[in-house]
């Protein structure tokens, strides 16, 4: 059996090594960069130098991962009574009088302020049905969504439908929404 530095020997001699450089921080002489003799780099900063673009694309390659998980949070787990409001904006909502007005008014001012990074819970409730609020509620985090939120997450919820999931979730033992998945969401 061959010892490492036999086996290693002829390896290392195929290496085309400059023997005028040094490396003062790994104390190892340069090597020359492949079929070239002309540049020549400290073999272990090079590595490291390598090592380093790796973690740092991998790094950006796990945030961009996470800004997606966030992005599709809105798309994925919103809970709503009409499918219709998933690609429902500002500018589909058409205000009839001045109540509708200041409300849209309104709701683009919320959004004017998570823009700006403000954070806040905003409930939107009313007795009457069909006047906006999941219009306007809606349009606020599609609008947040695909403009500044690819690092939040935005999320509806339909109380009735929620309610209605929860309580199925009690004779359907099938059923992910239970109270505390939307207590963990």
């Amino acid at each position: 059996m061959q010892s490492i530095s036999q086996t290693l020997k002829p390896k290392l001699e195929m290496l085309n090594w400059d023997f005028n450089n040094r490396c003062e921080k790994h104390e190892s002489y340069f090597l020359f960069d492949y079929n070239d003799n002309i540049n020549s780099h400290c073999p272990v900063c090079y590595c490291e130098g390598m090592t380093k673009s790796v973690e740092q694309q991998e790094a950006e390659r796990a945030l961009d991962a996470e800004r997606l998980k966030k992005y599709n949070t809105l798309k994925k787990l919103s809970i709503l009574q009409d499918e219709t409001l998933r690609a429902i904006r500002f500018s589909d909502y058409k205000p009839t009088n001045n109540e509708e007005k200041n409300n849209k008014n309104e709701a683009i001012d919320f959004f004017n302020r998570y823009r700006n990074g403000e954070v806040f819970n905003l409930w939107i409730q009313g007795l009457n049905t069909g006047v906006g609020k999941s219009h306007l509620g809606m349009s606020i985090l599609e609008e947040l969504n695909e403009s500044v939120a690819k690092n939040r997450s935005c999320l509806f919820i339909d109380i009735a439908r929620m309610l209605e999931l929860i309580h199925d979730s009690f004779d359907n033992k099938e059923s992910h929404y239970t109270q505390a998945y939307f207590t963990d969401l």
